[in-house]
């Protein structure tokens, strides 16, 4: 099974090599590299050159058109079964195709991923509370939470095709909406092992938390619109989502010292969802003493740490 890598950058001229080293360094010899450069202005074609001359990397130059295009664009270019995404400033393990491409065998199987672990902006490796992973049909799941990796990702070409790809409509938000629509159709796998090096706090599109929140509603929003996807969502899943994404943006405007609209959002947080102990935890840190908090944290034992 031919596996095509694609991968796209704006200005991530930092970072690139170590992509590309690790996309080159796969045990999985059947594959392709595509590098779709949506307009950087920076060294990144400079960098990119000897990987082109050395190792027939496929370098496209566009204009910078966004990251849903290049992607899509990346999707065209490339030729093979599945395609595995790697973002710019993002790694693998040298094992994971070779790991993860057997689970295509099952012709259900549309996506597969795996767990990740972190990378500060110099490359150093952070432990984290790994969320948990889901396979089979996970639509109620992935409603609720985005869990899934993008540079984990590796997707059938005909499954994504079938589902239209990336909307070009979305500049945030795209794997999310993409996760959703192809779990109303296929079935997902993951390998339980730590394979992709995801790169946090060097103030990548992952920082712009409000952004984010609101892209999150307003694909939530969209989604309940669609018949076929609406048909297998449970109403649960449903009141669960909105409630954590209202616990989030709530968390994030008293991050912002904005009391009142998150004290409303906390509020319709518990409506929606008044199972939830992370909500209630959250409500209880926008009404607690810093010291009080403090304390809790203390007596309370972590989880732990998978990755």
């Amino acid at each position: 099974m031919k596996c095509s890598i694609v991968i796209t950058t704006y200005n991530y001229g930092r970072y690139i090599q170590c992509a590309l080293d690790s996309a080159i360094g796969q045990t999985y010899d059947n594959t392709e590299i595509v590098v779709i450069d949506d307009g950087s202005q920076d060294n990144s074609a400079e960098l990119i050159k000897p990987y082109v001359d050395r190792y027939g990397v496929k370098y496209v130059y566009q204009e910078n058109a966004g990251q849903t295009v290049a992607k899509n664009r990346g999707v065209r270019e490339s030729s093979g079964e599945v395609i595995a995404f790697l973002d710019a400033d993002d790694m693998w393990d040298s094992t994971k195709l070779e790991k993860m491409i057997p689970l295509f065998d099952n012709p259900d199987v549309a996506v597969v991923y795996s767990k990740r672990r972190l990378l500060d902006p110099d490359g150093a490796i952070s432990e984290y509370n790994h969320p948990p992973l889901y396979r089979g049909r996970i639509l109620n799941r992935i409603y609720v939470d985005n869990f899934i990796c993008f540079s984990s990702s590796m997707v059938r070409r005909t499954s994504l095709e079938l589902i239209g790809g990336f909307d070009e409509t979305l500049s945030m938000g795209i794997d999310y909406d993409l996760w959703i629509r192809m779990a109303q159709a296929y079935e997902f796998d993951f390998l339980d092992e730590c394979l992709t090096y995801y790169r946090v706090g060097h103030g990548n599109m992952s920082d712009n938390r409000e952004k984010r929140i609101l892209s999150a509603f307003n694909i939530m929003k969209r989604h309940l619109r669609d018949k076929k996807i609406r048909r297998g969502l449970a109403v649960p899943a449903i009141l669960e989502a909105w409630g954590m994404t209202c616990c989030t943006y709530a968390m994030f405007q008293k991050s912002r010292q904005k009391s009142a609209k998150a004290a409303g959002l906390m509020l319709a947080s518990l409506a929606m969802y008044p199972i939830s102990t992370r909500s209630w935890k959250a409500a209880l840190r926008m009404v607690l003493p810093d010291k009080v908090i403090s304390l809790l944290k203390y007596l309370v034992k972590p989880g732990e740490k998978t990755c």
